[in-house]
């Protein structure tokens, strides 16, 4: 049987280890290089923004000790170099990120061999803030019976948008995303989502408004309307029957605000057909919210007065 000498084993690994922290020591500490790719963002002040992109990638030449270089491992994508736009350029270069690498070296012992970068043109554009409308993108159908009592609104109505001022010279309004109802009976009051900006360079000052549907009973109503001549100049002209039925559907809340005059029945004849049997009658005027059923009759016809009348 062999017999295990454990005082030499244990020796043996002092040693080793030893050995081994002295050879990791003379290597950090000797003095060496590094290329890596780095990332780089370029940061506007307030008053300005960059068009196109913002990050860019760089490959640069480190020089130092291999300790310090270990500890050299930012400016990764989530963790770009930061830089200033130059103050009355719109050129990033090679030195402008060699001044502020450098900066942050510097303490670390570590210099800037090379550095590739191709300079980069930037698209500069003022940034501003502009006030526009919501525009509600909706589609409601009503159970039978049911309509809208008032417009359909957003709360607030108007949004703010900043962006480069090319951009929002172009934007009149800002939409909310596509919704639809069905079968609805009662009022609706709900928040809705804005459509999210396409563009990276736009920011909304909130993401969603509520929405407001005013939803209330329907009933119908009959009333009688003068028919007017339109078109043609003579005064002579009649039309027979002289007033027809129509028959609208109207909210409850408006059914005792609305009378003929809110309404306007024309008949239009030019001096080419002005011998035609027969004419459409057409509502011209009508309160909103108000769904016309029918006409009765929807035809009149017409017929020149003797002037001896």
């Amino acid at each position: 049987m062999i017999k295990i000498n454990k005082g030499k084993i244990i020796s043996y690994l002092i040693f080793v280890a030893i050995a081994t922290l002295f050879w990791i020591s003379t290597v950090l500490n000797k003095k060496s290089s590094y290329t890596k790719d780095i990332w780089v963002e370029v940061i506007a002040p307030d008053s300005l923004i960059v068009l196109n992109s913002s990050l860019y990638q760089a490959k640069v030449t480190l020089e130092g000790k291999g300790v310090d270089l270990i500890f050299e491992n930012r400016h990764n994508k989530k963790n770009p170099l930061k830089i200033n736009l130059p103050p009355n350029s719109k050129i990033l270069s090679s030195d402008d990120i060699a001044k502020r690498l450098s900066a942050e070296t510097s303490r670390l012992n570590i210099d800037i061999v090379n550095i590739i970068f191709p300079s980069k043109a930037l698209s500069i554009d003022l940034k501003t803030t502009k006030k526009v409308p919501v525009k509600i993108n909706c589609k409601v159908n009503f159970e039978k019976l049911h309509g809208l009592k008032s417009g359909i609104t957003s709360t607030p109505d108007s949004i703010l948008i900043t962006g480069p001022k090319t951009y929002l010279t172009k934007i009149t309004n800002w939409s909310t995303i596509n919704k639809s109802y069905s079968n609805i009976s009662k009022s609706i009051v709900e928040n809705i989502k804005l459509k999210s900006p396409k563009r990276d360079k736009l920011s909304l000052s909130r993401s969603e408004v509520k929405l407001n549907i005013p939803v209330e009973e329907y009933t119908e109503k009959k009333m009688m309307l003068p028919v007017n001549v339109q078109g043609i100049q003579k005064e002579n002209i009649e039309v027979l029957p002289s007033f027809v039925e129509v028959s609208f559907l109207i909210g409850l809340s408006k059914f005792n605000k609305v009378s003929s005059e809110d309404f306007s029945a024309h008949v239009y004849i030019d001096q080419d057909s002005v011998n035609s049997v027969s004419y459409p009658v057409s509502i011209v005027k009508k309160p909103k919210l108000v769904s016309i059923q029918y006409i009765r009759p929807n035809y009149v016809d017409t017929y020149i007065k003797n002037s001896q009348e």
